[in-house]
């Protein structure tokens, strides 16, 4: 059995809670494993503050069982006590607090050592889990908000980079700001399904293209990694057409970046077609496009491991052909 990496720092999965001896997911009143008194007391510890060795220390012969146990059970991860100073700056652009995961997971666990990124996430307020599909009261915006922070949080740091959010609203939120309740949802959940697949209007694209032009501003960068807009959701293409919007009103923001236009993941496997489309017509309106192919399949597990943090949206194992789709292509 190989020795635990001693300067890695335990962090709890944000899904998680203890209560009554017993690990429960998000809402669920049913546990999803029960833990024995020591292993509280090692769970109450994992603050992401402390080291592997640190813990090894305060809970002799009981931390290490315990770590191990989390660990096969996916409810906390490891991340790295220390990365290099002086890395080039790259600044990841995402519509949704899981999509630099999902897309640019591999391609980020490869470069952390030599790139510190900074993921902006445009839609910082929403209410969508995947409780959507299991007709659960679940929709308070403050409190899903927030968790999905702590799910990018979490990337951030197990790349080395940070994670900042803004308060946009996705797609579900701008069809209706407030809370929802479950009875609301049922009866408008078609009409819901149609405003996430509609194209945005001008006042949409005119504020989110304010906003990346702020943060362009704001967050200087060697590099600046923008999504390709492909896929059914609106917040896709309106992510893409307020980058390049804000690239046309302002073309000094990005006179020393490298840009580059990211593959979305799992879009570009469900629908192949969007990709050609998209770069077809850059190219016809007069971008010069350079094709670069990045390997994965070393970082595959790792990437696998980062988009596990994202429990709130999905279950891994059914995403995953989806993923491994758009890897292989």
């Amino acid at each position: 059995m190989n020795p635990l990496p001693a300067d890695s720092v335990p962090v709890r999965l944000p899904h998680y809670h203890l209560r009554d001896a017993g690990l429960h997911f998000l809402i669920s009143r049913r546990p999803a494993v029960h833990l024995e008194a020591h292993e509280q007391e090692v769970w109450r510890a994992l603050d992401g503050s402390a080291p592997i060795e640190a813990l090894l220390e305060r809970f002799p012969g009981r931390a290490e069982p315990a770590l191990r146990r989390f660990l096969d059970l996916g409810v906390c991860a490891l991340v790295e006590g220390s990365f290099p100073a002086g890395r080039r700056r790259v600044l990841v652009i995402e519509p949704h607090m899981d999509d630099g995961a999902l897309s640019l997971g591999g391609t980020r666990w490869s470069r952390r050592a030599v790139c510190e990124f900074t993921l902006v996430t445009l839609a910082g307020r929403d209410n969508f889990t995947s409780y959507y599909f299991l007709d659960r009261d679940y929709f308070n915006v403050d409190e899903v908000s927030a968790l999905r922070r702590a799910e990018s949080a979490l990337l951030a740091r197990a790349l080395g980079g940070r994670h900042v959010a803004l308060d946009l609203s996705e797609a579900p939120l701008r069809y209706r700001q407030d809370d929802w309740t479950l009875d609301w949802y049922r009866r408008h959940r078609d009409s819901v399904s149609a405003f996430i697949s509609h194209t945005s209007g001008p006042e949409e694209l005119r504020e989110w293209t304010a906003r990346i032009r702020r943060t362009l501003s704001e967050l200087p960068a060697d590099e600046v990694w923008a999504p390709l807009g492909v896929g059914p959701h609106t917040d896709h293409e309106l992510a893409r057409n307020a980058f390049l919007a804000a690239l046309m009103e302002d073309p000094a923001l990005l006179q020393r970046c490298v840009v580059r236009l990211y593959q979305e993941v799992p879009y570009a496997a469900r629908v192949p077609r969007f990709t050609a489309a998209v770069v077809e017509e850059l190219a016809r309106c007069g971008a010069g496009l350079e094709l670069e192919r990045g390997p994965v399949a070393e970082a595959y597990p790792h990437k696998l491991r980062l988009i596990s943090f994202f429990g709130s949206q999905f279950k891994l194992r059914a995403l995953e052909p989806e993923i491994a789709a758009a890897a292989r292509a």
